[in-house]
């Protein structure tokens, strides 16, 4: 796994320019960190290594998701991400082939009306 960011605890940290992470943020990350699995964000369905989440959390988390745990993230293993997108390209390949077997029975002529 790629480098382990360095987690200060509040009372440790110098300087204005560090923002606190939540407690339940960190405890999150260790838990997928540890685990070797993914977070997915319902809301916006995309799925984020521990590394991408820590480092973005501010922007995948706010104030309105204080609920602890949140119920938009779920911890999942990284083959639920392939097979989920998958069930997706099927679903829309269905829909593919659906739209074209309508296209091949409608009978009409995209021709200029001459007037």
């Amino acid at each position: 796994m790629a480098d382990k960011p360095e987690l200060v605890p509040a009372w440790l940290r110098k300087g204005p320019e560090v923002i606190e992470v939540p407690s339940h943020i960190i405890a999150t990350y260790k838990n997928v960190y540890v685990n070797g699995c993914w977070i997915y964000d319902s809301k916006d369905r995309k799925f984020y290594t521990p590394l991408e989440f820590i480092d973005n959390w501010k922007n995948i988390y706010s104030e309105l998701d204080h609920e602890k745990p949140n119920p938009k993230l779920k911890v999942m293993n990284p083959m639920a991400a392939i097979k989920q997108r998958a069930e997706w390209v099927r679903k829309a390949s269905e829909e593919l082939q659906a739209v074209l077997e309508k296209l091949e029975k409608y009978n009409a002529s995209f021709e200029r009306k001459v007037k």
